[in-house]
């Protein structure tokens, strides 16, 4: 008997375009604009070297130390500084044209020119005051213990570091994903049209392949379990081929902990398709009414999320925390976020349970309302 309608329910869900394209191909459109949007988000964000200019003078070619530490950060390609060397006119019509940043003024301490502020004079001035406060400390070491001038001066460059570079999660950083993410779990909760159709489909008051359902010789909660079972293997390979599209063919990271993210994947289908069914199961009205709902509430969800604008996602973090937790498309799409910036699944397990809670709900309540419904007549 479950062999004879999976196989069937399954021929009818391919045969339906329509679902198909809403829960497949719109998704994959949408993520092509996207693209479009925010592929560059993180590459407009990359730090431009600073353009800056040395007033040379007899103390520029007096200070060593000074030329040793702005060629230093003149070098590499992650370079501080875009440095250029010019006389005290030359210097002035620089900063005047706009070519440059600030002058640095050889002196004793050595002197910033700027004629505005922002990140960049700030930078330089930080630079310029760290070099300066340096100086000034070898200089009173030396006064007080002229013996220890030469250890001194030999050890300059070797400044201690007492922080390190580390990477918080497991892929390249890239401030665009997380509206990849929120768009991955609109595309799962989007199988709640093939879990509010099994509900439909055995609802005999709203449709006439639903009343002969009824009438058939096999409970309707068998009918509705097995039927859901192939609505669930369908929009899962979706959300699969999804994914891969996005991996692929959009170059979008997700972290290299496959199974965590196959697991979120079957989490966030299963979690779609309940979703739809139990909102199915309580509306008691049309097919149109239903799809509208489940459109409304996912697309807020999504929006909620970060689909729509990534600071949204932090406001109601830090504003209204309740809501990133009754929220399932935030869960969904924030299992994936933790997966990708973080560097352990502390997080991870915590959405995808808070989201199996939520799942289970779903299911009651799709069970309660669909067993205690009985029809005088068909």
């Amino acid at each position: 008997m479950f062999g004879h309608i999976f196989v069937n329910r399954l021929r009818c869900l391919v045969r339906n375009r329509e679902k198909i394209f809403w829960t497949l191909l719109f998704p994959i459109v949408l993520a092509f604009f996207f693209k479009m949007a925010f592929g560059n988000l993180g590459k407009a964000e990359a730090f431009s070297p600073i353009p800056v200019v040395v007033a040379e003078n007899e103390a520029w070619e007096a200070n060593l130390a000074l030329q040793e530490t702005l060629n230093g950060l003149n070098q590499g390609e992650d370079r501080l500084l875009s440095l250029k060397i010019a006389s005290e006119g030359e210097a002035n019509r620089m900063l005047r044209e706009g070519e440059v940043s600030g002058i640095i003024v050889p002196d004793s301490p050595v002197r910033l020119e700027t004629r505005g502020t922002g990140m960049n004079q700030n930078i330089l001035k930080s630079v310029l005051d760290s070099f300066n406060q340096y100086s000034a400390t070898i200089a009173t070491l030396i006064r007080e213990d002229p013996s220890r001038a030469a250890a001194l001066l030999a050890n300059m460059p070797e400044r201690g570091r007492f922080t390190r570079d580390a990477r918080a999660g497991n892929a390249p950083m890239d401030p665009s994903v997380v509206y990849f993410f929120g768009l991955i779990a609109m595309a799962c909760f989007y199988g709640g049209f093939f879990g509010s159709d099994e509900i439909t489909d055995i609802q005999a008051d709203i449709t006439p392949r639903a009343a002969r359902i009824n009438v058939a010789p096999v409970h309707k909660m068998k009918t509705f379990l097995f039927s859901a079972s192939a609505s669930l293997l369908i929009h899962l390979l979706e959300t699969i081929v999804f994914v891969l599209f996005l991996h692929l063919v959009l170059d979008i990271g997700f972290g290299s902990r496959i199974w965590h993210i196959l697991l979120t994947v079957v989490s966030g289908s299963l979690a779609g398709v309940s979703f739809g069914a139990c909102i199915s199961s309580l509306v008691k009205k049309s097919e149109a009414l239903k799809t509208s709902l489940l459109i409304g509430i996912t697309m807020i969800g999504s929006a909620l999320a970060g689909m729509m604008y990534a600071d949204v996602k932090y406001v109601i973090a830090t504003k209204a925390p309740i809501l990133t937790w009754i929220n399932p498309v935030n869960l969904l799409a924030d299992a994936f976020y933790s997966l990708y910036f973080h560097d352990t699944v502390t997080r991870f397990y915590m959405n995808l349970g808070a989201l199996a809670l939520m799942t289970l709900i779903f299911g009651v309540i799709t069970f309660l309302a669909v067993r205690r419904t009985r029809y005088a007549s068909l």
